[in-house]
């Protein structure tokens, strides 16, 4: 019934749709001001544009009732477009998942409790290609990444920086150990949207990111003799200023999970391990 109306609005906002098959009236707003307004009895679209003010009126049916419900899969605010490519400013790419010491000695990282909680693209740009519904992101973001050991395992920094695994008193009981690293992230992210149906959409998107890493910190846990809680820190170890990552992530209807993973050594002395994370993109 209202085909017409919410074609033409979903056109106009600043959100590009596409437009469905087999429409009754399609209206192309350039630079447009757009207003919707609900009545008891009709929905009012009015366009306000170089041409002129146009109306568009659709009566409610008589019997029945009508709702209305607006959503936005992706934060974004248009920059530029025209019929072929258009650019936004867009946010998104919030991350939860666990993080793997990769190449690190046999049972003694444990990814079960080792945590990664990163905003991929706190804020950046998206090229939109329309026709193909291909999208090239890039922007900054923040990224949070642990990894914690067993609980028999206990992590130490000499003074030079360098990380290694500490022995064990025989009247101490280990807590937990942890090596903790935050860096501000740039990724270049191919995104691809596929329809395989009216209400089933398929996205990918992968693409490197840059991380600069300015803090890492360890810090160790545990009960002395006495059954006191005791813990242990420090910023000063030998961790790897510059990294990058090979990111990838795919889904169905806005439910997507992804793999991330560095080539490159988390720290420069001690231990050699490189970060492996894998979980969930959070939809916004």
């Amino acid at each position: 019934m209202l085909k017409k109306i919410i074609l033409a609005a979903a056109i106009c906002l600043p959100l590009q749709a596409a437009a469905t098959e087999n429409c009754d009236t399609l209206l192309r707003a350039s630079g447009a001001a757009l207003a919707i307004v609900e009545t008891d009895s009709c929905l009012e679209v009015v366009v306000n544009d170089a041409a002129g003010r146009h109306v568009i009126t659709e009566p409610y049916p008589e019997q029945g009732t009508v709702s209305s419900r607006q959503s936005t899969m992706r934060m974004s605010s248009r920059l530029w477009s025209n019929d072929r490519l258009g650019f936004d400013l867009v946010s998104g790419y919030p991350l939860i998942g666990f993080s793997c010491a990769k190449g690190a000695p046999a049972g003694t990282f444990d990814m079960a409790r080792s945590i990664e909680i990163s905003w991929l693209q706190v804020l950046g740009v998206s090229m939109n290609m329309h026709k193909s519904r291909c999208m090239v992101r890039a922007g900054l973001g923040i990224s949070w990444r642990n990894y914690r050991t067993v609980p028999n395992m206990m992590l130490t920094a000499d003074e030079s920086g360098a990380v290694d695994f500490a022995p064990i008193d025989e009247d101490v009981t280990p807590r937990s150990s942890r090596i903790k690293v935050f860096s501000l992230t740039l990724p270049v992210l191919f995104a691809h949207d596929v329809r395989l149906g009216r209400s089933l959409e398929f996205t990918y998107s992968f693409g490197p990111v840059l991380n600069f890493n300015p803090h890492a910190s360890l810090r160790t846990r545990w009960f002395d003799a006495q059954g006191q809680r005791q813990y242990e820190s420090t910023s000063h170890i030998a961790h790897r200023k510059f990294t990058a990552d090979i990111f990838a992530a795919a889904g169905l209807n806005g439910l997507m999970v992804y793999v991330r993973y560095s080539p490159m050594s988390v720290l420069t002395r001690g231990l050699d391990f490189s970060s492996l994370s894998a979980g969930i993109v959070v939809a916004l």
